[in-house]
């Protein structure tokens, strides 16, 4: 599946990006160490971590694009259940 069609199934726009054909061929993931060539690397914000910070090393291990998160409305509420 190319970024464009990813981007458009998602209801999202691409910014930055080389090559908007490029090929997904892998699954995606968050986990910069498991990227592999042809896979997506989402770039998730945690609570300890944020994972735009890993997007290089993703790239060193030929993920085929990064894609960044940015909510802009949600119902969603996240409540801590941290003691």
């Amino acid at each position: 599946m190319s970024l464009t069609h990813i981007a458009n199934v998602v209801g999202g726009r691409l910014a930055d990006v080389f090559d908007p054909d490029a090929l997904v061929t892998q699954p995606a993931g968050f986990d910069s160490r498991d990227a592999v060539p042809g896979s997506l690397f989402l770039a998730l914000t945690g609570q300890h971590t944020d994972g735009h910070a890993y997007a290089e090393a993703a790239f060193k291990n030929r993920a085929s694009a990064s894609a960044q998160l940015v909510v802009c409305s949600s119902s969603w509420t996240h409540r801590n259940t941290a003691p």
